[in-house]
């Protein structure tokens, strides 16, 4: 937000970019490319090549180069967590200016925006983690340009091989994906504590704490319901949120707020019994709360608490108000269900992975992600893991799966999904780096851990995060990513004219030689 120019010069643009402030949006510096504008354009003159998002008249307007070779446009899919957001910004950076090959970023909805280049500066998650309609629309079509109006992606920057093994090996043998590789990214899903609470009861940072009926009591008296902002106004405030009682600020307006957990200096959250928490009621089937994520994502945490015998359970609702199938509550609502706690002081149990920035955020604080060790993680286990059919099932039956399912999950290796094919013809001068250059990318978790800190010294400002981790590893990233025939330049007739003609009068006269040798040497011969 601004309210001039100046604003946006001291804000958002620290290193100098350029930045105006348009109808009370900072524009974004780097519209001209990551490394023109923040290492300069003497540094690096070379601005980054048009794409589809841009106006027609950018390239004359300087915001851009018009592309030199008929590369064909690369969509790259964003997601909805950061480490393949940033991972899908790093590839466009490294597409669109080092290779010169235009490169778009596909959110999955046409009201949702991503693109490093936006000129607003718009980062908004994508509308799944997971739409594989997108590849198969590219891989029908080819050219995401010919599809706008539907969801088209290339590219998944990172896909969790071990929550989505039975979809990427269905689209592996309908050769609608290369082979995915490794992103050089690995996740470890665990069950997590504040510290605070760790430091309380050391103890509950082991299942054995946690499993069996002895513990059913403890369990449901130390992790209650967390409550929505309209839950708590309806069922918990006496005056229904008329007035600012020190949780909720006032009552929600509209169904967004309703369903929110937490909304900093509106509502603080807050945890409640439920009938489920009641043990007097429900003596053996009484519960304490997990915050699970989405049946989609790599969770065990059903299998894992049915089979350990840990009364615990997740009451996370979809947006018809129904509960989902695995209880497991979207990645918005898992976010302020740790912050409601942090800001109440309230015990939370939730199911999580590392590296990400909620872990980092909270570092050092009382509300550090603290972890839960479940039984090891063994081949037998792996081998006996709940599919993701099943992780989704409407029957409890199919979702706890085999007993031998049941230990630690992960850790799990991400992996970078395309449609793109090796391009077979190079005689042209044309053919696409962009194969070559994603078959050799990679993201790691020490990198995305750089962009945590540059993001935490720069609050609010992840393209500029970003762009700086990409600069300060410019060399690497040319040696490691870049194929060596790479960068390719069209040289004007006007350079080249002056040579050619003088490859042309040398061949010549090298003909006329040699033909001149050769009658020579044929009288000679005669007359000997």
């Amino acid at each position: 937000q601004c309210t001039d120019t100046s604003t946006c010069k001291s804000v958002v643009q620290p290193l100098g970019s350029d930045s105006v402030c348009i109808d009370g949006i900072c524009s974004n510096p780097f519209q001209q490319g990551c490394l023109h504008s923040l290492l300069g354009p003497e540094a690096f003159p070379d601005q980054r090549v048009c794409n589809s998002d841009d106006p027609d008249d950018a390239a004359s307007k300087g915001l851009c180069s018009a592309p030199t070779f008929d590369y064909k446009e690369i969509r790259i899919s964003n997601q909805i967590w950061d480490a393949p957001k940033f991972s899908s910004w790093a590839m466009q950076i490294l597409l669109s200016e080092l290779l010169q090959v235009p490169t778009t970023i596909e959110t999955f909805s046409p009201d949702l925006h991503f693109n490093f280049y936006d000129p607003y500066g718009r980062s908004d998650s994508a509308l799944k983690a997971y739409a594989y309609d997108a590849l198969r629309k590219s891989h029908e079509k080819g050219d995401c340009r010919k599809v706008r109006s539907k969801i088209c992606s290339h590219v998944f920057p990172m896909v969790a091989r071990l929550g989505q093994k039975d979809e990427l090996l269905a689209l592996y043998d309908k050769e609608v994906i290369a082979l995915p590789r490794g992103s050089g990214n690995t996740d470890q899903y665990r069950w997590w504590i504040p510290k605070r609470l760790a430091k309380e009861d050391p103890s509950l940072q082991s299942y054995y704490a946690l499993s069996g009926d002895s513990n059913r009591k403890k369990l449901a008296k130390l992790f209650q319901r967390p409550t929505t902002w309209s839950d708590y106004c309806n069922l918990v405030s006496l005056d229904k949120c008329a007035a600012d009682n020190g949780i909720a600020a006032r009552a929600p307006i509209g169904e967004d707020e309703a369903a929110r957990y937490f909304v900093d200096g509106l509502y603080t959250g807050h945890f409640r019994a439920t009938d489920k928490n009641n043990c007097t009621l429900n003596p053996n089937s009484c519960s304490g709360h997990i915050a699970n994520v989405p049946c989609g994502w790599a969770t065990y945490v059903v299998p894992q608490a049915y089979h350990l015998n840990i009364s615990l359970e997740s009451d996370g609702k979809g947006s018809d108000g129904n509960y989902t199938n695995n209880g497991g509550y979207n990645m918005t609502s898992l976010v302020e269900i740790w912050a409601a706690a942090n800001a109440t002081g309230s015990n939370v149990i939730m199911y999580w992975w590392e590296p990400d920035a909620l872990i980092e955020k909270y570092s050092g604080t009382e509300y550090e992600f603290t972890p839960i060790y479940l039984p090891p993680t063994t081949a037998e286990c792996e081998e006996n893991r709940v599919s993701a059919e099943q992780r989704c099932s409407e029957n409890f039956e199919d979702q706890i799966g085999s007993p031998l399912g049941a230990c630690q999950t992960g850790p799990g290796e991400n992996v970078i999904v395309t449609t793109l094919k090796e391009c077979e013809d190079d005689d042209d001068g044309i053919c696409s780096p962009a194969y070559d250059t994603l078959q050799a990318y990679e993201f790691t978790n020490f990198n995305l851990q750089q962009i945590f800190q540059y993001r935490l010294n720069n609050p609010g400002q992840d393209r500029l995060a970003v762009c700086m981790w990409f600069a300060e590893n410019l060399e690497y990233i040319k040696e490691q990513f870049v194929p060596s025939t790479y960068p390719r330049k069209r040289r004007k007739e006007a350079f080249y004219q002056p040579y050619t003609y003088f490859t042309v009068a040398l061949a010549a006269l090298s003909i006329i030689c040699v033909l001149a040798f050769a009658f020579s040497a044929k009288k000679i011969q005669k007359n000997k």
